[in-house]
């Protein structure tokens, strides 16, 4: 999110940058734009310059910590034994509305984290070319070059491909949502693993009993995550991982198991061949191999989004990749999209985790750089005709007017797929029969914006696929509705988000908002 100004250029931008796992703040000025500050305030410990997406309530459920100050207070909370009396929430996606987040509209931008990483890469010096004097040069790419932006982050792994154009603005050719394979897919991984040596039911225990104990235990694998490296012939490496001891001892006692820890440690030992051991039974120190499996699926599915890509005869060669977001620093991720994508050339930026956010303040000074974008669904209305028998839904029929109609027919105004300019309408104008009842003559009438995933919807239903986006009321003019009034619904598509205004025939305007470019 960019706070801008879509008037006049603005003095500054400030960029919020809410991650699943991390969030960043960074702003710049106008008269240096591109020299970008990054804000971190935390407690004594922290991870580059992000801080956690962990916010803490207190017990009137009003909003208490965030970030590691969260953590800590929290950590403090459950070693008191007080947990029940405070709401803690991590690994979450903050959903800001321009009235909650206090931000006038007209200053504030909803940044799509692909385009702000690519916006912040393309210029960077990242094609390595021969100079007049034979020494090797490294320079921004050239116009009409298309590379893959991959943002892997916590929650989430998006890929979206760009071209550069002339005047070194950007145009969107390929938007793909690769899913839930960033991260966090990891450290499930990870956290079932645990399971699997002490018990579901342990940890479970220990997650509410002393939640704080679990943070300590995701955060310290976090680092052993990003340190990660391919596995290679000669001696794998070894990864230490401090455990709740404690808390283990606790819980295995509470739920009367009939082995003890210790027991449980020698078991896990016998199980995974050697490639795991417990030190001293308070630290356990897992082979690479072990390491590997926790990557496996969500390395699996990087790639395959990657290749399948790569195949779509519509995107043309692409041949380079810029890795963006946390896990993209990770060597391990790195190698295995190397190793199984032949023929891509990795681009992995200084402090990947921080593109999408300097990315957004940039996009803030420059909302105009992406001149071309693709729609992500199709939108439309829900409007009546007649009734088919054998064709229609027979839930939808409607009896009006001494005929049968088809109600939640869908109108589109949008196509999935459709490129366009930011500030392009489109619209449709629409007849409205108004009931000559004095009661609905003098009525509102209501309408809303659909959007669906397929190219071409049938029906404005859930059932189909289909949801509201937004919804616009319009009250009667002075003296009533006309029999027959015109409305006419223009979408003005936006940088990520669209205005929907509605033109009536009484002269009036009404307009509403959509978010999800």
């Amino acid at each position: 999110m960019a706070k801008a100004s879509h008037e006049s250029k603005p003095l500054a931008v400030c960029a919020i940058d809410f991650g699943t796992s991390l969030t960043g703040i960074a702003y710049s000025f106008a008269s240096d734009y591109k020299s970008i500050s990054v804000l971190t305030k935390c407690t004594n410990i922290t991870y580059g310059e992000k801080i956690p997406t962990v916010v803490l309530l207190n017990k009137e459920k009003s909003f208490w910590k965030f970030g590691y100050e969260a953590e800590e207070e929290y950590r403090q909370i459950c070693d008191e034994g007080k947990a029940g009396d405070y709401y803690y929430f991590d690994c979450f996606k903050m959903k800001l509305y321009e009235e909650k987040a206090g931000i006038p509209s007209k200053h504030l931008i909803l940044c799509l984290e692909p385009e702000a990483a690519s916006l912040w890469c393309h210029n960077l010096n990242s094609n390595k070319v021969a100079s007049n004097n034979g020494n090797t040069e490294f320079r921004p790419f050239p116009e009409g070059q298309k590379y893959m932006v991959v943002d892997l982050g916590g929650g989430t792994a998006d890929i979206s491909v760009h071209e550069i154009l002339p005047g070194r603005n950007l145009r969107e050719i390929k938007r793909a949502d690769g899913g839930a394979f960033g991260g966090n897919l990891i450290d499930d991984a990870f956290l079932r693993f645990i399971a699997d040596i002490f018990g579901i039911d342990v940890l479970t225990l220990i997650k509410k009993t002393n939640y704080g104990e679990i943070m300590g235990l995701k955060r310290n694998f976090l680092i052993k995550k990003h340190m990660f490296k391919p596995v290679s012939e000669g001696k794998p490496e070894k990864y230490n991982i401090e455990l709740p001891v404690t808390e283990l001892k606790k819980a295995i006692k509470e739920l009367e198991f009939s082995c003890s820890l210790e027991e449980k440690m020698n078991q896990a030992e016998k199980n995974y061949n050697g490639k795991i051991k417990f030190l001293n039974r308070r630290k356990l120190i897992i082979d690479g191999s072990v390491m590997e499996g926790f990557f496996e699926k969500a390395t699996k599915e990087v790639v395959k989004i990657l290749s399948d890509i790569r195949k779509d005869d519509e995107v043309g060669d692409i041949n380079i990749a810029m890795l963006v977001g946390g896990l993209s620093s990770s060597p391990y991720i790195q190698k295995k999209i190397k190793d199984n994508i032949p023929g891509l050339r990795i681009f992995v930026p200084n402090e990947p985790s921080l593109a999408v956010l300097k990315g957004a303040v940039l996009m803030g000074h420059k909302p105009k750089t992406i001149t071309e974008k693709i729609a992500r669904y199709s939108y439309g209305l829900s409007i009546l005709s007649t009734f088919h028998e054998g064709e229609h839904p027979e839930k939808f029929r409607q009896f009006q007017k001494g005929r049968y109609m088809c109600s939640h027919i869908f109108k589109k105004l949008v196509e999935k797929g459709a490129i366009y300019k930011p500030g392009d309408e489109f619209g449709k104008t629409i007849l409205c029969q108004i009931p000559k009842s004095e009661h609905e003559k003098t009525g509102r009438v209501v309408t809303s914006i659909y959007r669906s995933e397929e190219v071409n919807p049938k029906y404005a239903d859930e059932e189909y696929g289909c949801e509201i986006g937004a919804t616009i009321v319009m009250p009667a003019p002075p003296g009533g509705w006309p029999g027959f009034t015109k409305f006419v619904p223009k979408m003005v598509l936006g940088l990520s988000e669209m205005t929907v205004n509605v033109y009536g025939s009484n002269n009036e305007t009404y307009e509403a908002k959509l978010e999800f470019l």
